[in-house]
């Protein structure tokens, strides 16, 4: 009996089955070289492959209900393959990061709520970060801006007003203080018009001032020709001329 059995491994080895097993002619695992889910054919260390057509989970691990799964997107988004947890496990979150010995350090999450943190495990925003952002350009968009300054409705703060409000609050008015921006932050767009419309304030400031300013050059060099016509005229050499 036991030289059947070995002469059948022998057999089955000397055939390459026991070298290239295949189960009902999709899948390939041989003792070297690479292997294929769904197809007999790897072009890859590990090749997962859907029915042609078709698209959903690749890989799933841990079950349905807790697991995390890789899977092709479909129609409508290329190649593009997604990962995911269990949205409806308050714990389903997806994260890349690196094992600190046998503490895990995420670096990106994306939380079962949506949001994505990096540096954050638990983002409250959709996109929050813990250090310095560098970027080319960026576009923020904003509900309003700060054009209504230069609208003839406007009601222009005096000089005076926006100096007494300085010396009672420590910032100027419609700018938050030191303590709201620690507590609250800065948003940008916000914040961007809002000092913008302190900027066309005092440019509207500035234009006043220098229209007043023309008009007292203006005046004062028609009071000093008058003086000056005057003066001649009290002159000796005017008078004498009067007199010859």
């Amino acid at each position: 009996m036991k030289v059947l059995a070995y002469s059948c491994i022998s057999l089955a080895l000397s055939c390459g089955i026991a070298a290239v097993p295949t189960h009902a002619q999709t899948n390939t695992f041989p003792g070297s070289g690479s292997a294929g889910i769904n197809t007999t054919s790897p072009t890859a260390p590990l090749d997962v492959r859907l029915p042609s057509g078709t698209s959903g989970e690749r890989i799933r691990f841990d079950g349905a209900a807790y697991g995390l799964g890789v899977f092709n997107l479909g129609s409508g988004f290329d190649a593009t393959v997604g990962m995911y947890a269990n949205e409806g496990y308050s714990g389903g979150h997806v994260a890349l990061g690196l094992m600190d010995g046998s503490t895990f350090e995420p670096a990106l999450l994306v939380h079962h709520t949506g949001n994505v943190g990096i540096g954050y495990n638990s983002p409250s925003y959709k996109l929050a970060v813990n250090g310095t952002i560098k970027a080319k350009e960026i576009l923020v968009d904003t509900s309003g801006w700060s054009d209504f300054v230069f609208d003839p409705t406007y009601e222009l703060p005096s000089l005076t007003a926006t100096d007494e409000f300085i010396k009672r609050n420590r910032h100027l008015p419609g700018i938050p203080s030191e303590a709201e921006v620690k507590e609250k932050g800065v948003s940008v767009g916000d914040m961007t018009s809002r000092l913008l419309a302190r900027i066309e304030e005092l440019t509207l400031h500035m234009i006043r001032l220098n229209r007043e300013t023309t008009h007292l050059r203006q005046a004062q060099r028609k009071a000093s020709r008058v003086a000056a016509r005057r003066h001649a005229a009290r002159s000796p050499s005017a008078r004498n001329s009067d007199e010859g």
